[in-house]
């Protein structure tokens, strides 16, 4: 989150940071999947604010990523997206720093054009998130009078488990995210598959990271590979869909067979190339039949070769 995080959250913010990523995220996650946010009306702000800390030092602090919703040519609300890793129980401290910095910096601005600070937080960890959620709930561990409690207002911090959405929540994205979060979910909608993607390196690169599998990690190699080289071309690859992807991945798979056919044979250099594919098919949720049928196609194998193959590896 922000400036003291790793650069795991790299690939997040690339993704996140597109104005139509950007608009989905808050129309689902705040408008409950209304269009209310327009990718056109969204303008970056700066992600830096300062603090003086206990030694009268001025520090600096840094979201992850932060966009003005403009409405009537006028600044009416300031989103943040703070993207999180690791469950962190003081974080509703650091929420409270972000929030008054920019409150801050508005009040110093003496500007008549002020407007609400909305932070929500991404977290993409695997374990449930077991922070404290508000500024009262952190100080229960106090041992407070009751006359002091209504005095302390009380912040909260709006963590979404990006792992754990319910399933009626994922629907309500409608872009790139979408695609993200279904393949995070046990159960992908077969609809994803086909669902134009927009940003097709962002999104590969986060489900590289997020995903944690060796095998996306040397797909992503290959597809950077590709990207360079058709960015030193000055062109670049346009929107696509998952399947487009996976015909990739397969094509790939069948070279890499080839490959290691050389050094090993080529009967087990293919058994190899076919093993990972069908591996990846069931990751990325195909069925065995949708499966079988690719195997066929991309290897040129008999029925019975495929129906022995899909014993074998499924």
């Amino acid at each position: 989150m922000g400036g003291e995080q790793k650069d795991y959250d790299i690939p997040e913010k690339e993704l996140e940071d597109y104005p139509d990523v950007f608009a989905d995220i808050i129309n689902a996650l705040v408008y409950q999947g209304d269009a209310v946010v327009k990718p056109a009306n969204l303008r970056p702000a700066t992600v830096e604010t300062r603090y003086m800390d206990l030694d009268g030092k001025l520090r600096r602090q840094t979201e992850d990523l932060a966009k003005y919703e403009i409405t009537d040519g006028r600044a009416s609300v300031l989103f943040l997206l703070a993207n999180q890793t690791a469950p962190d129980d003081r974080m509703i401290l650091r929420k409270c720093g972000y929030t008054g910095g920019y409150y801050r910096s508005q009040y110093n601005r003496q500007s008549e054009e002020v407007c609400p600070v909305v932070e929500l937080v991404l977290y993409w960890g695997e374990k449930r998130w077991s922070g404290k959620r508000s500024i009262r709930s952190f100080f229960q561990r106090k041992n407070l009078s009751e006359g002091l409690w209504k005095y302390i207002d009380n912040e909260k911090l709006h963590v979404f488990e990006m792992r754990h959405l319910p399933k009626e929540t994922v629907q309500k994205f409608t872009g790139d995210m979408r695609i993200v979060l279904e393949f995070l979910s046990d159960n992908p909608d077969e609809e994803c598959f086909n669902r134009r993607i927009e940003h097709p390196w962002a999104l590969r690169e986060l489900l590289v990271v997020l995903l944690g599998d060796n095998r996306y990690r040397e797909l992503e190699k290959g597809f950077r590979k590709d990207k360079e080289a058709e960015e030193s071309q000055g062109t670049e690859k346009g929107a696509c869909t998952m399947r487009d992807w996976l015909g990739e991945a397969w094509d790939k798979g069948i070279e890499q067979g080839k490959v290691e056919g050389k050094a090993e044979g080529i009967v087990q250099g293919l058994a190899k190339g076919i093993e990972a594919m069908v591996s990846l098919c069931r990751e990325f949720g195909m069925t065995f039949e949708e499966t079988a049928a690719k195997l066929k196609e991309k290897f040129d194998l008999a029925d019975a070769e495929v129906e022995r193959d899909m014993k074998l590896y499924w």
